[in-house]
């Protein structure tokens, strides 16, 4: 198993959707192997095609204890404060840095946002 011990961490990709796609992750440390659980992450960059990139964390903390609760939190989501869709059939470079108190989100040389993190990845 991959483990990331590391005050700060970054990921970078070229990013070309289509027009039906509606959202998915580029990266994703899933929480759990096999059906249950495959959705949630211990740690995962994830884009919205309505919504732009977002961080996904600490499905550990919550899985599988609370996993047939329908309303229990599942894992965190942190996201732009705005929406900012993202343009199918264009390329796009994504970055996101992570550090222990906040995640950075960049499409092409454009700073999207900082936002803080209620906790350490």
């Amino acid at each position: 198993p991959m483990t990331l011990k590391a005050r700060e961490f970054s990921f970078t990709a070229w990013v070309r959707t289509v027009p039906q796609f509606v959202e998915g992750y580029i990266l994703q440390k899933r929480a759990a192997k096999g059906e249950e659980g495959a959705d949630m992450s211990c740690w995962g960059w994830f884009l919205h095609s309505n919504f732009g990139p977002q961080l996904h964390f600490a499905a550990h903390d919550y899985f599988p204890a609370e996993s047939l609760d329908s309303d229990a939190i599942s894992q965190l989501k942190v996201g732009l404060s705005v929406p900012r869709p993202f343009t199918p059939n264009e390329y796009a470079l994504l970055t996101v840095v992570v550090r222990e108190e906040n995640v950075t989100f960049y499409q092409n040389d454009v700073l999207l946002e900082i936002k803080p993190l209620s906790r350490p990845v």
